[in-house]
């Protein structure tokens, strides 16, 4: 039997651009008001990039299936800031394996005041580290047409 792969740490903290730092933590069951208030707080714009339509906060059944994700071939993650006796999300990622474990699903959104400081881009290279040590091959995302810096499918070396 081959041992079980080497995952990253599932707590981390993340420095931004700006010096600004968040920490980056599972979603766990007891989040649904701050996802929720992080959904609503995107701009519609950015709601659309992330859900591919209108949508102003997460249906019951997707925020339930978020919360009770089992951690290893899906994981929902978030990142928060952390000040002044308060949190607030930031951003969140979300991965899936495929049934093959060849392709991994992922989708992630950052805060309109958080774009552009290399959180994306940090959330996405930590989905690809947890990927890899699963044995995945490619990673497997769809982008709207806006999303132009973004690319949709990525391999893994």
């Amino acid at each position: 039997m081959l041992p079980a792969p080497v995952l990253p740490r599932l707590l981390r903290v993340l420095r931004l651009s700006d010096g600004q730092r968040v920490l980056v933590r599972p979603v766990r069951p007891r989040d649904t008001a701050v996802l929720q208030a992080y959904v609503r707080a995107l701009s519609p714009s950015s709601r659309y990039n992330r859900f591919f339509g209108p949508v102003p906060e997460l249906p019951p059944a997707e925020l339930d299936r978020v919360l009770h994700l089992d951690g290893r071939n899906q994981l929902a993650l978030i990142a928060q800031t952390c000040g002044n006796g308060s949190s607030s999300v930031v951003a969140e990622a979300r991965y899936a394996l495929a049934p093959d474990g060849l392709d991994c699903e992922f989708a992630l959104s950052v805060a309109d005041d958080f774009r552009h400081k290399g959180l994306g881009m940090q959330l996405l290279a930590e989905i690809e580290c947890r990927a890899r040590a699963l044995g995945t091959r490619r990673l497997v995302g769809d982008v709207t047409i806006r999303c132009t810096r973004s690319s949709g499918k990525r391999a893994l070396p």
